[in-house]
């Protein structure tokens, strides 16, 4: 620094006056210091800035009632939470537990399904061939679907007839 006599350290005096410096910044500024009678006058009135800082701070004495109430908030939030809160926390989190949960179930249970469709395509394709490969088969699968069909067209009727009433 003392080698660029026009650039002042202006931002390390602060730091300087702190102790903040490491050992080879604050042995640049002091030699500044030595040289320029700007930065002293500046070093001064900081230091006298910190002097009037401090006088003023000692002066100042906290109000009675500061500790107590200090006290009485730190206590306020000390309390654990009421019951309803802490209930409706609790539902919170199971909910959000299960929801989880459902989710990968869920996702398993899709995967698992794709699957049972891809084997079933063949199965059923495979059952239809053995079905018209023999008439009388098909003639009974066919009068089965037809009795199955009546049968719940008839039930249905009278769930609707059993509501209705």
């Amino acid at each position: 620094m003392s080698n660029h006599p026009e650039k002042h350290p202006e931002e390390q005096l602060s730091a300087y006056l702190d102790g903040e410096l490491g050992e080879e910044d604050r042995m640049l500024v002091e030699s500044h210091l030595e040289e320029c009678p700007e930065c002293r006058m500046l070093v001064d009135e900081l230091l006298s800035n910190q002097r009037l800082l401090l006088s003023a701070f000692e002066s100042m004495t906290p109000p009675e009632e500061l500790e107590a109430s200090v006290a009485a908030h730190i206590s306020k939030e000390a309390h654990p939470l009421p019951v309803l809160k802490r209930t409706l926390s609790f539902a919170l989190s199971a909910i959000s537990f299960f929801a989880v949960i459902g989710l990968v179930l869920g996702a398993l249970y899709i995967k698992m399904f794709a699957g049972a469709v891809k084997l079933m395509k063949p199965l059923l394709l495979l059952s239809t061939h053995l079905i018209a490969d023999m008439p009388l088969l098909m003639g009974v699968v066919i009068l089965f679907s037809v009795m199955a069909f009546a049968l719940s067209a008839v039930s249905l009727l009278r769930l609707l007839r059993t509501t209705t009433s």
